[in-house]
């Protein structure tokens, strides 16, 4: 900000006096006066300066990205409303709107940082989508998002998952603890013990949904691979009795659909 005068006496009560006037960038602000020599010199003086009238509309993220259809995307849109210097201006009502797609909100407030955002569900029809962020007044409204929805990519039929000690490694994304697989319906997951693996293990699933398990092995020999096959859609838990619990330690999921 500014001071006028930036000097001047002290008049008969020992006063010194100076308009202040706050700089374009909301937040704290400081002022000091300042009398070389004087004790307590120099003095600081403190105020808040506020985000002025809400002027401006304009993308702030989220644009252009991709999903699979009757999927969210994976990040927020998100739209900023500012002032005329641009400082976030918190509380005002902007509008959302999308063609082949739905949302969270039709209407959301922007936020202390001047943001509002939806999330944004694809359609069940492959193609572009536009998103739109509308307020009334101000400058840069609507706002024009873009995404593409895709079609689902093939879904694996089988996976494979080593058993290790203190963990399940999923072969085809290196997840441990959770191993996350997604296989299609009617699929199979093979697990395989590895070669250093030398303590007692188990496959014991958690249910439901369940599956057919395997016993506790204990190593040498190491046992033949153990596989199962998932004839329905859902989600299937397991787990280690000796190194895990149902959802911690040593575990896994698997995703059929």
């Amino acid at each position: 900000g500014s001071l006028l005068p930036t000097s001047g006496d002290t008049d008969a009560n020992g006063l010194a006096r100076a308009l202040w006037t706050l700089g374009m960038t909301s937040g704290a602000q400081t002022a000091t006066a300042t009398v070389p020599g004087a004790t307590g010199s120099p003095v600081t003086f403190s105020a808040t300066a506020q985000a002025s009238v809400a002027t401006v509309l304009e993308e702030a993220d989220g644009n252009g990205q991709t999903g699979e259809i009757n999927t969210a995307l994976a990040e927020p849109v998100k739209a900023r409303v500012t002032d005329e210097f641009g400082n976030p201006a918190p509380g005002v009502s902007v509008e959302w709107a999308a063609t082949g797609a739905t949302l969270s909100a039709a209407t959301d407030a922007s936020d202390a940082t001047g943001i509002s955002d939806v999330i944004v569900t694809l359609g069940g029809t492959a193609g572009p989508i536009t998103i739109t962020a509308s307020s009334d007044g101000l400058a840069g409204s609507p706002v024009t998002f873009t995404a593409t929805a895709t079609e689902p990519a093939a879904i694996p039929t089988t996976a494979s998952v080593t058993v290790r000690d203190n963990n399940f490694l999923s072969v085809r994304n290196a997840t441990t603890n959770p191993a996350v697989d997604t296989v299609a319906v009617g699929g199979s997951v093979t697990w395989t013990w590895a070669a250093s693996t030398g303590a007692q293990h188990n496959i014991t699933p958690a249910p439901p949904p369940t599956f057919t398990g395997r016993e506790t092995v204990t190593p040498p020999p190491l046992p033949a691979p153990h596989t199962a096959t998932f004839a329905a859609a859902g989600t299937y838990t397991y787990y280690c009795t000796f190194h895990g619990s149902p959802g911690s330690g040593m575990s896994g999921r698997i995703v059929v659909r």
